[in-house]
């Protein structure tokens, strides 16, 4: 797999990743009935 180089704004995200704080993360909600957990874990 050959590197390729990054652009101009994905550099500077990566290289300020470090100095910016985040404090998102994320939310999964489902609109519907609850399932069998049995079943769910078994798949």
């Amino acid at each position: 797999m050959a590197a390729r180089q990054l652009t101009a704004v994905d550099a500077q995200m990566y290289w300020m990743s470090d100095s910016v704080p985040n404090d998102q993360f994320l939310v999964y909600a489902f609109d519907g009935p609850t399932g069998d957990l049995d079943q769910a874990i078994a798949t």
